[in-house]
């Protein structure tokens, strides 16, 4: 079908629209890669679990790949239109209005873009795509419980995808709920032992609860996946230092210091650990 729809593109087809008089469109001036992922992207809207539906009218491909172009140029209000226009040729694509919102995100129209998905939604409450961004969206506006609840609901409807988890659990950690935090942090690690930011964030809340046992094991785990993770190491140094193990705490903060010089507070406090130190 993308095939079928690039090659008619290529060639300046003649599409109807709105029941005018035929007109021809030449699209040399899109780039026939980005055209070809574009019509392959739409098109497999028709076959998804979005809906069992025909596939999209020419019409509606159309002025999808003008969406495409004019987004590619940053001209955010002339893809916001030619996805408009798609979704008014193909009204029951909730590809198509989820792909809006983004637009709405980027023209900081935040009201229509929360709007629309939750409109989505409501019509089909699985649908994914709308949901993660709906997700977002409340996240963004501190709207944590909504957040949160979207967040419980795509990892029900997909159980392996770890970036729900993350997001629930830092969710959980902004609303206080750290037990739920922790417990959705083992989830990600019992899915994917090598998980970087989930033993990094375990780690983190292992330090707020004061468990630095837990922290320091979480977070040499952390910096045996990534050496390079400089807060890390800040994070090691304040346990060390919370343990009043002086040695300890000063060789994590001058790594910290190694890998991020420009780090003033990590220097003040490896700064604070010399003087004491010295006494």
């Amino acid at each position: 079908f993308a095939i079928r729809i690039a090659n008619c593109k290529l060639q300046g087809v003649t599409f109807n629209l709105h029941n005018r008089n035929k007109e021809k469109f030449t699209m040399g001036k899109i780039n026939i890669c980005v055209m070809l992922l574009a019509t392959l992207l739409f098109g497999a809207c028709a076959v998804s679990k979005e809906s069992v539906r025909p596939e999209p009218s020419k019409e509606s491909s159309y002025y999808y790949l003008m969406a495409t172009e004019a987004e590619m140029a940053q001209d955010w209000e002339g893809a916001l239109k030619n996805l408009g226009l798609a979704a008014k040729e193909d009204p029951d694509s909730l590809y198509l209005k989820t792909e809006m919102t983004r637009i709405y995100v980027k023209l900081n129209r935040t009201e229509e873009a929360v709007r629309t998905l939750e409109e989505v939604v409501r019509k089909t409450p699985d649908y994914e795509p709308a949901l993660s961004l709906l997700a977002q969206m409340y996240s963004t506006q501190k709207d944590l419980q909504k957040a949160i609840n979207i967040y419980e609901k795509l990892i029900k409807l997909d159980p392996q995808k770890i970036q729900s988890y993350i997001h629930l659990a830092y969710l959980y950690t902004v609303d206080n709920q750290f037990e739920k935090a922790v417990t959705i942090l083992k989830a990600v690690i019992a899915l994917d032992a090598d998980n970087v930011m989930a033993r990094y964030y375990l780690g983190k809340l292992y330090i707020g609860t004061k468990q630095y046992d837990l922290a320091i094991t979480e977070l040499q785990k952390t910096l045996e996946l990534n050496p390079t993770l400089w807060d890390a190491y800040n994070m090691l140094g304040a346990t060390y230092d919370s343990l009043e193990d002086t040695d300890k705490a000063i060789s994590n903060y001058e790594e910290a210091v190694r890998l991020n010089p420009r780090n003033t507070d990590v220097k003040k406090r490896l700064s604070m650990l010399y003087l004491k130190k010295d006494r």
